[in-house]
């Protein structure tokens, strides 16, 4: 409790130093010496005046007081610590201030294009690689409706094409596979099978240095299968040449043969096939007799 000199007015806060009504300095009391306050009366100032003769001090800070007005013996009690209400007042003010700065910050980032860093940083951000080049467009309003696409420019592969040098031809691969369609004409022809011989030819033969259509060439082929029961054929000195693309082949053999029927027929002559490759498949484009050895 501390009480005023000059007024005996008395405060019960222990923080204040100097008296409200007329700036003394207050002087600390033991409550012990202290009148006992009735319930309802005022705790922090008690006072004999009459509220009406109290004024408002001119100066609440008197430069003209001395040390010796305050007894050695007195004590002052140390100033009420703050509450820990406060101090969580302060620090969750201070949380959510900086949160919203990051959210501020993070928002400003994205509307100008950055992304976070490869470590989850916001605040070390990398530019998208066209966003610079977005930033450098005009500026000018447009009208979006009259806006034209540009054109998707596309690659010119006319310079590749030309240089590009075409895969090479599997020369071996390629003799084989016209050889087995060689002799799958010869199979066909010794069984009599006029469908899977005429599945050699292509929809139109060089037929002996005539162009025929395939149906033209069955015709021919049909009057052979039908005059003679027994065909044997036996084929030797059989050489394939491709071309540069290996799209086309000539096989050249020569060629012996004996027809059993309603009469016989034998000889024997140097032949030439040419072959294309369609579809995958090697197909007779042209056939003919380049030399007549024999013929019986």
């Amino acid at each position: 409790m501390k009480q005023c000199p000059s007024c005996q007015s008395q405060y019960t806060d222990d923080t204040l130093q100097f008296c409200l009504q007329d700036g003394s300095p207050l002087n600390y009391v033991p409550n012990s010496q202290m009148k006992t306050a009735n319930y309802g009366e005022q705790e922090t100032v008690v006072t004999n005046r009459q509220s009406h003769q109290i004024n408002t001090p001119r100066n609440t800070q008197p430069t003209n007081w001395q040390p010796d007005q305050f007894s050695s013996g007195q004590s002052f009690a140390p100033p009420a610590k703050s509450s820990n209400a406060s101090v969580a007042f302060v620090l969750t003010a201070f949380v959510l201030v900086l949160f919203l700065s990051l959210a501020g910050v993070g928002a400003w980032l994205y509307i100008k294009g950055a992304k976070p860093d490869s470590n989850g940083n916001i605040l070390l951000t990398k530019k998208e690689p066209d966003s610079e080049a977005s930033n450098k467009s005009s500026t000018a309003p447009q009208n979006p409706s009259k806006i034209t696409p540009m054109a998707t420019r596309q690659p010119d592969t006319s310079v590749t094409n030309a240089n590009s040098t075409p895969a090479p031809v599997d020369q071996e691969q390629l003799k084989k596979d016209v050889s087995q369609r060689v002799y799958a004409w010869k199979s066909a022809a010794e069984s009599h099978n006029l469908d899977s011989y005429m599945n050699n030819y292509a929809e139109t033969v060089n037929y002996y240095n005539k162009s025929k259509s395939r149906a033209a060439v069955r015709d021919d082929k049909q009057r052979a299968f039908t005059l003679y029961s027994s065909i044997n054929i036996t084929l030797t000195e059989l050489s394939v040449t491709p071309d540069a693309t290996g799209e086309n082949a000539t096989a050249i053999f020569d060629k012996s043969w004996v027809f059993e029927g309603e009469k016989r027929s034998a000889g024997k002559v140097r032949t030439q096939l040419q072959f294309k490759k369609i579809n995958g498949l090697w197909l007779i484009t042209g056939e003919k007799d380049l030399k007549l050895y024999y013929k019986e």
